[in-house]
């Protein structure tokens, strides 16, 4: 094994094993702090008009999958509420049943689907989102996408009458 020896720093001018430039780990990082004191550092924001990471709506509107994640939780919360507003308890609007638990706020388009089609801004449209229990989402899966499309469509109607 090679031994170090310890050598003049050109920093503090001690004897001391030298970590870079000629100088000891000590006065390195002074140095370093100083080289990168006038640097501005770029941010990483995903640009406004960027196409990469962000899903488009019908009018040409583009957002991130976090402004997705965020609009669609806050039609989730709203439908539950209005549903239990409005009857005064939570059910399953499938079978009509208040045991059918536990209960999901589900998709009848769903969120992916939506991003594929361009049309990002239907994950978020209180139409799409019905109050289901678990074994009658699965149920609702199960269902080829024109029927899902169907039920969709004849919400949304249901929606622009009230």
């Amino acid at each position: 094994m090679i031994k170090r020896k310890k050598k003049k720093c050109k920093g503090c001018g001690e004897d001391k094993y030298l970590f870079g430039r000629g100088l000891c780990q000590y006065c390195y990082g002074k140095d370093q702090s100083k080289r990168n004191s006038g640097k501005v550092k770029k941010s990483k924001r995903i640009s406004q008009i960027s196409t990469q990471n962000t899903f488009s709506d019908s009018y040409g509107n583009r957002y991130t999958k976090a402004e997705i994640n965020a609009k669609v939780s806050e039609a989730k919360r709203n439908v539950i509420e209005r549903q239990k507003d409005t009857y005064g308890y939570n059910f399953c609007v499938t079978c009509g049943r208040s045991d059918c638990t536990p209960l999901d706020a589900s998709h009848l388009v769903s969120v992916n689907e939506a991003q594929n089609l361009g049309k990002v801004e239907i994950a978020w449209d209180e139409a799409d989102i019905i109050p289901e229990g678990r074994n009658c989402h699965m149920e609702t899966e199960k269902q080829s996408h024109k029927e899902r499309m169907k039920r969709y469509l004849k919400n949304k109607v249901e929606f622009g009458a009230n």
